[in-house]
């Protein structure tokens, strides 16, 4: 009987999961160190095993990576490395949603040398994206058609009916810790041929609007490094590669201030003579009146209410939970409840992306690609689908021998995984929607 060993149980794996042991015929451990939690995701299923492990060093993990025919990493992203490290010892294929970056790019000979598929940014964004746009790109090449440019976003937000007394338009669907840090790694794209690097808390300036046929017009702010696809999607030239974020608008302007006033800086910590949130922000705005200062720093009427409305001027106790705590902890304390999802709250998962190209009879034409799923509740959430489904399915693909790969690094850019991947995620139910018009040029009037 084939084992698959699922790595955490966290958020995105209630689907994940559940499919498994659907359509997995043999045995499906989950590994976490909440056992009732592990155990519940199985719900009693006869071939389902939790599993209870404190990861307290990665040879913990050694005696299941084992006996395991395919590892799925749901672990935080520092801890994956480790993960794919022992599964290059024993020859596992490894299947996670995470990036494909930093120290897990550093293992792609050491993958390749064993003939171990390690597939990457398999969950929504990255990946659904991926797959939705490298199956276009690779149609249009077919085709003889020129890449000029791409623009993809996405964004984890909350359907419009669940928001109407929140003013941000926001609550925590995934990490609470990733949306604090949003723009704190390398923000770079091309755009008009040219190369832009975008330094801390500049991508909160570069603000762009996006159609949605749900929610209207929203906002986004570039985010990662793009230039990574430049590899991935074979490209030799281009002039746009760019990726961003979706947030409804107004968010990303008022969050620009907070940015700016330094309560996202991880190297900051409280010092012990601030007591309240308002203090806080006097001491890192550097004034006693912390409306003028916002107004200064180019806040509008809507900006200082959405900041008002967290609380960030009122003289209440900072939520603590460490004895010294930095400043983006006790800022994501105060947001965990003011951006709480409510349990009957729907969350909406939206990607939308955008390749203009040229035929070869030299038009140029914009191809419009979407998606979005919406969540039931706040537990079997958008997101979770959106990220644990893909995962599941190049799992499954995988441990029936239905995907063979070569030892080495992927994510769903080839035809081997993006076919099967969003032919299923239809059959299931995703929404995609393509749409083509003609580029308007723009005619200098001299």
């Amino acid at each position: 009987m084939k084992k698959v060993l699922v790595l955490g149980a966290g958020l995105s794996t209630p689907y994940l999961i559940k499919y498994l042991l659907e359509r997995h015929a043999g045995e499906t451990i989950v590994l976490d160190r909440d056992y009732r939690l592990a155990k519940s995701r199985i719900g009693g299923h006869i071939r389902g095993r939790a599993v209870e492990v404190s990861i307290t060093r990665p040879s913990v993990l050694e005696p299941y990576i084992r006996e395991a025919d395919v590892v799925v990493s749901m672990l935080p992203a520092f801890m994956h490395a480790d993960v794919i490290k022992l599964a290059i010892k024993y020859r596992k294929p490894v299947v996670t949603a995470s990036y494909i970056k930093g120290e897990i790019k550093e293992l792609a000979d050491e993958a390749k040398k064993a003939g171990v598929p390690v597939i990457g940014e398999c969950g929504a964004d990255p990946g659904i994206d991926h797959a939705m746009l490298k199956r276009k790109v690779d149609k249009l090449r077919a085709e003889g058609c020129k890449i000029r440019k791409i623009r993809t976003a996405a964004g984890a937000l909350v359907h419009p009916e669940y928001l109407k007394d929140n003013p941000w338009k926001y609550k925590f669907t995934w990490a609470p810790r990733n949306v604090v840090m949003a723009g704190r790694s390398t923000t770079a794209y091309i755009s008009q041929n040219k190369l832009h690097l975008l330094p801390y808390p500049k991508p909160f300036d570069d603000v762009r609007t996006m159609d949605n046929p749900i929610t209207g017009t929203m906002e986004a702010y570039p985010n990662s490094d793009s230039t990574r696809y430049l590899s991935w999607y074979d490209i030799k030239e281009i002039e746009e590669l760019w990726r961003g974020s979706i947030r409804y608008p107004g968010f990303i302007s008022s969050w620009r201030l907070l940015a700016q006033s330094g309560i996202t800086d991880p190297f900051l910590f409280v010092p012990a003579v601030v007591k309240t949130y308002r203090q806080l922000v006097r001491a890192l705005l550097g004034a006693d009146d912390i409306e003028r200062k916002l107004r200064e720093m180019g806040a509008s009427d809507e900006d200082l209410y959405r900041i008002k409305w967290l609380g960030l001027m009122d003289d209440k106790p900072l939520i603590t939970h460490k004895k010294a705590p930095s400043v983006p902890d006790v800022f994501e304390n105060l947001l965990r409840q003011k951006w709480k999802l409510e349990p009957e709250d729907k969350d909406m998962v939206i990607i939308q992306e955008e390749v203009e190209y040229e035929t070869p009879e030299g038009k140029k034409i914009m191809w419009k690609g979407s998606m979005y799923r919406i969540g039931e509740n706040a537990e079997n959430t958008a997101i979770a689908f959106t990220v644990g489904i893909p995962v599941a399915i190049v799992t499954r693909l995988l441990v029936e021998g239905k995907l063979k790969l070569e030892g080495g690094l992927y994510i769903p850019v080839i035809p081997e995984i993006y076919k099967p991947l969003l032919d299923e995620l239809q059959e299931m139910g995703m929404t995609f929607h393509e749409e083509e018009e003609p580029v308007k040029e723009t005619v200098n009037v001299m």
